[in-house]
């Protein structure tokens, strides 16, 4: 049965293009994530990553404005680099704020976060109201989704994960001295402001990209929870960036691959839930480590113990998930392995007209295999081979506002 796991995830994602890509992008995030955590947690940021997290809609908002309903219209490509990088530019700006302002001691450090968080928050509920079209995809924003992340999406991660591992290595130094003691770094020749505003910079552009997979509202705890569980385990902060690194990548694969096997399930709650999980473990390992073995760090064992827990319990949730409704489960699959349900049909093609693209990213995310049916009947319909294209297109980029509303017209009629 537990291989049966595995061999059905592997099955998925060689055969599911967009859970392939939600795979790699996951990964990369979660090694961009957990090495930055580990800074998080030693400086205390990790209320600064909240608050840039959810400022980030209202630089969404304000990309949606300027490069899909404004006067700045371009092709899909251009919208969503358009959109990302007004959302960049807008974290980058709200996160040097707070750092000045508290650089400057005008206000504490929580005060200019709660001020900017709820500002920018507002302000992005406000943009997006002034287009009630575009009220729906709030959710997809909010929540954010594994499987709705396309190759540009990719692409971005990779030159993310490169400049923030090379920042770390070129800066780990200053970095670090000014995470452990801003003062002390101070006298010992370290630039701490810029040094500061460079490790804003980082999580902000980091928020961003992570938006895509977490949403909103869920991203804060992949630059939190990874270095909490590692500073648990460890003292030694270089192998704290190693154990943060292990148990982000643990857990990205632990709820990918619960979130395949069991149905309806969103992968990227799934995922954050896991590295709670882990968290949790970290907790009693650590009670435990102090009481029995006061002194010692046992790191090592530690996290084969917190680690080894976690994929016990993932084990027994999958085995369970399939074991219980085997029979339904295997039915359901012959049934839809080879087309798809009317019902299903129907809730695609009106969520194209309403242009209600939310909800079909969240039926994507809640059910992978819905995309590979989708293309199967798309094939099959009876319209031009290159408005077939463009579907399939739409679908492989999850860009399905670029479908034209003549091809809209034509699946009303077909149905």
């Amino acid at each position: 049965m537990i291989q049966g796991i595995f061999e059905q995830f592997y099955r998925d994602v060689t055969t599911l293009p967009i859970l392939m890509r939600g795979l790699q992008a996951a990964i990369l995030i979660s090694i961009v994530c957990s090495t930055l955590s580990v800074f998080v947690v030693l400086k205390r940021l990790a209320f600064i990553g909240e608050g840039i997290a959810h400022s980030a809609l209202g630089g969404i908002a304000l990309g949606v404005l300027l490069f899909v309903s404004g006067p700045m219209v371009q092709q899909s490509l251009g919208r969503q680099l358009g959109i990302d990088l007004t959302t960049m530019i807008f974290c980058v700006v709200v996160a040097w704020l707070i750092g000045w302002t508290s650089r400057k001691r005008i206000i504490s450090e929580d005060t200019a976060i709660g001020i900017f968080f709820v500002a920018s928050l507002a302000l992005g509920i406000v943009l997006i109201s002034l287009r009630k079209e575009y009220t729906a995809e709030l959710f997809s924003f909010l929540f954010g989704s594994v499987l709705a992340v396309g190759m540009f999406d990719i692409y971005l991660t990779i030159v993310l994960a490169v400049v923030v591992l090379l920042a770390v290595i070129f800066f780990f130094r200053p970095m670090f001295l000014f995470c452990l003691d801003e003062e002390l770094a101070g006298i010992s020749g370290v630039p701490v402001g810029p040094i500061h505003y460079m490790l804003l910079t980082l999580l902000a552009v980091t928020v961003v990209v992570a938006i895509k997979i977490l949403g909103v509202l869920l991203v804060a705890a992949f630059l939190v929870i990874p270095g909490a569980a590692a500073r648990l385990l460890t003292c030694r902060y270089k192998h704290m960036f190693l154990i943060a690194n292990l148990i982000g990548l643990v857990g990205v694969l632990g709820g990918l691959i619960l979130s395949d096997v069991v149905e309806d399930l969103p992968s990227g709650p799934t995922i954050v839930l896991g590295e709670f999980v882990i968290f949790v473990l970290a907790v009693g390992w650590s009670h435990l480590r102090d009481r029995f073995f006061p002194g010692r760090q046992l790191a090592l064992v530690g996290s084969g113990v917190v680690l080894g827990g976690y994929i016990a319990i993932f084990l027994a949730i999958s085995a369970f998930s399939i074991a219980k409704p085997a029979t339904a489960r295997t039915n359901s699959i012959q049934t839809k392995s080879t087309s798809i349900d009317q019902s299903d049909w129907d809730f695609f093609i009106h969520s194209l007209k309403n242009e209600n693209y939310s909800s079909l990213i969240r039926k994507i995310d809640s059910d992978a295999r819905f995309v590979e049916l989708l293309a199967r009947r798309i094939r099959t319909l009876p319209i031009e081979q290159e408005e077939k294209q463009q579907l399939l297109d739409a679908i492989d980029t999850m860009d399905w506002a670029s479908v034209p509303r003549t091809i809209v017209k034509k699946l009303e009629e077909e149905r």
